[in-house]
């Protein structure tokens, strides 16, 4: 059954990558990008019985999919009877055309493109403008170019799409997932042909398709499966040696074996990484009913999910008080109103907010003006070697005097030695955590320490 949803699923992406429908739109949007003075253009098909259907459009005409023309009193008629590019600079006093469709949709000047088929017309391009004269020569010239290429994509796209339903039509596969738990074996059908065919036209055709349902495969494994355990690392108060509490950190028991950053970042490029995030997070909080209640409990989260209503019930129904979010920069923000919003929740039922990977970019900086944690995190990059670097010494200190104008505290990543140890000790840094201190470990090992 796996191996036949992913011919299925491979088939289907295929399906959408030749789609001569989905290019037609592509052909739209570019032809909008190219003629920078109009502001409406259309792709006009020849239907069974002879009329011009606007199959697909943007911009002003995008209202219009749908409108059908008779050949003989459009200029795009004109042009494909002729066959040669027309243009009009004025609708409302070309007698070639409907004046009062064109007053209707818009349309005061307009170049049309015949597109064809192996000799055979098929429709035409139109691009257009609400002002008269508004295209101008070189517009024309610069589609007359392109008229040729126009067509032949156009009907490359039809005529690969007609082989590929040809090609899969020849394998006795089920039309779809559902229809597949009728089979009790893949005997049915010769699955191992089938699938190396259909790898092939999925390479050729939709680069990416293979390996990216591999991937999207591999992350809905671990949703399924919940494979996912939970270590913890714990964060020290670096004047008392208490542990104050502990980051929980996701690692992942099916192969391949790779750090967890690459899970979650594979997960995102797939549009999972909010589900894998929400599973993290509620394993994550599966472990506060064991963590000593003195102790904090810190959670990797990426801005977007921190927005979700799934994340929040999460922590709602969590004694919140004890849970730091540490926001992850999985995905840039651009907005941080959402998130803001998101926050004033999270707040109003105790959670604190800490800024991960401070030091490592612009990002954990703009996040810190903007959202105002009360905890910083010194990324490992800033603490390795800053008993050694002056450099590093000067930017650690430059932020605890922040923090200390701005009521965070700071929590340094990545203590390694204790040399590091020392320096962070010196220059008042409040927090820490690291393999010099811990390495993350199941949680009953810190509670049998502490």
């Amino acid at each position: 059954m796996k191996q036949l949803n992913q011919l299925l699923n491979l088939q289907e992406a295929i399906k959408q990558a030749v789609d001569p429908l989905a290019l037609i739109h592509r052909v739209v949007h570019e032809a909008l990008e190219l003629i920078l003075r109009a502001d409406g253009a259309a792709v006009e098909l020849i239907n069974d019985e002879g009329y011009l259907i606007y199959t697909s459009a943007g911009g002003l005409l995008e209202p219009y999919i749908g409108t059908k023309l008779e050949m003989g009193k459009s200029l795009s008629g004109l042009a494909i009877s002729q066959s040669s590019i027309l243009y009009s600079h004025n609708t409302q006093l070309d007698p070639r055309v409907d004046s009062k469709l064109c007053l209707q949709m818009k349309i005061l000047s307009m170049i049309c493109v015949p597109l064809y088929n192996k000799d055979k017309p098929v429709g035409a391009l139109k691009v257009s403008s609400s002002l008269p004269f508004a295209l101008k020569n070189e517009d024309i010239e610069g589609l007359t170019k392109l008229a040729n290429f126009v067509s032949v994509v156009i009907s490359a796209a039809s005529d690969i799409a007609n082989a590929t339903t040809s090609l899969f039509s020849s394998f006795p596969l089920p039309v779809c997932p559902q229809e597949a738990k009728s089979l009790n074996t893949l005997n049915e059908f010769d699955s191992n042909k089938s699938n190396d065919i259909t790898t092939f036209v999925a390479n050729i055709l939709s680069p990416g398709s293979v390996q990216n349902l591999k991937k999207r495969q591999r992350i809905e494994n671990i949703l399924k499966d919940n494979s996912i355990t939970m270590l913890c690392q714990p964060i020290l108060n670096l004047t008392t040696d208490k542990i104050m509490g502990v980051e929980a950190l996701a690692r992942f028991l099916k192969p391949p074996k790779r750090t967890p950053d690459v899970w979650f970042k594979e997960a995102h490029s797939v549009g999972l990484g909010e589900q894998l995030e929400l599973l993290a997070v509620s394993m994550a909080l599966e472990l506060l009913d064991e963590l000593p209640p003195h102790l904090s409990l810190a959670l990797n989260v990426g801005p977007e999910t921190v927005t979700t209503t799934e994340f929040l019930e999460l922590i709602r129904n969590s004694p919140s008080n004890r849970i730091i979010v540490e926001l992850t920069e999985h995905v840039e923000i651009h907005d941080y109103t959402n998130v803001k919003q998101s926050l004033i929740k999270l707040r109003e039922i105790g959670v604190r907010l800490a800024i991960d990977d401070t030091g490592a970019g612009f990002a954990s900086l703009a996040h810190i003006l903007e959202l105002n944690p009360e905890l910083i995190k010194l990324d490992k990059d800033l603490t390795k070697g800053i008993d050694k670097d002056p450099i590093r010494r000067s930017l650690a200190s430059s932020l605890v005097a922040f923090a200390s104008e701005s009521g965070s505290n700071i929590i340094a990543e990545g203590i390694e030695t204790i040399e590091e140890l020392k320096a962070l000790q010196d220059l008042g840094i409040d927090f820490g955590q690291g393999f010099y201190l811990s390495h993350p470990v199941p949680l009953e090992n810190i509670i049998n320490q502490n």
